[in-house]
């Protein structure tokens, strides 16, 4: 499991990847190292602990929930535009959604959650995707309740993340199984968490959409 992968979490959230750009632009130090991440070319020293590692899980899992990868297991994928609320255009949600082979195959990505360091790992990982482009960010996690309906497993997690000088956004994680099918959706706004209002609907339906297939 590569850094490069875990950059494609930053590209996805186009309003904080503005904000961290912002910052990270005037320092020629930050955008070549920026440049080597993208190019994968980082030296030894400068590649992170293992998400993996950190989880006790296996490197393809990692690589599909949280940076972007394909793995020989998934059969389709597809990923949906960044939309944005007509009210509050601060108020974006990104969804993504992977067929695996079999459902024993999709039951095997929820693997990291069940570690008792998912928080902390989780916490650490993130801080150094979006500490790339903007040094001195911090972020925290926490976990969200969602519910399901019957057949589909859900996981919820918050990350606040805080950038010195331009303010905190908060970005949300959903992740959501069911038969053979393994889907993300991601709230982001400039600030505060996204309000259930424009969450619940997105949710429940992506959710139900998954509950459906389960009788197909």
């Amino acid at each position: 499991y590569r850094v490069a992968r875990a950059f494609v979490r930053m590209i996805s959230h186009p309003e904080l990847m503005r904000v961290c750009v912002g910052t990270g632009m005037h320092s020629e130090s930050i955008m070549s190292w920026v440049l080597r991440i993208m190019a994968n070319l980082l030296r030894p020293d400068e590649v992170g602990p293992s998400l993996a590692s950190c989880l006790g899980v296996s490197a393809p899992v990692v690589g599909q929930l949280f940076g972007g990868e394909v793995p020989p297991t998934v059969s389709a994928t597809a990923a949906s535009p960044t939309f944005a609320q007509a009210s509050d255009p601060a108020i974006q949600m990104h969804s993504t959604a992977a067929v695996m082979r079999t459902a024993a195959e999709a039951q095997a990505t929820l693997a990291p959650f069940a570690s008792a360091n998912f928080i902390s790992c989780f916490t650490q990982f993130e801080t150094s995707v979006f500490s790339v482009l903007a040094p001195g960010t911090t972020v925290s996690v926490s976990e969200v309740t969602l519910t399901a309906p019957t057949g589909v497993t859900v996981y919820g997690y918050l990350s606040t993340v805080a950038v010195p000088g331009q303010g905190t956004s908060v970005v949300g994680n959903g992740y959501l199984v069911g038969g053979r099918v393994v889907a993300t959706i991601d709230p982001l706004t400039n600030g505060p968490p996204v309000p259930s209002s424009a969450f619940n609907p997105a949710f429940n339906a992506m959710s139900g959409r998954i509950a459906a297939d389960l009788h197909r």
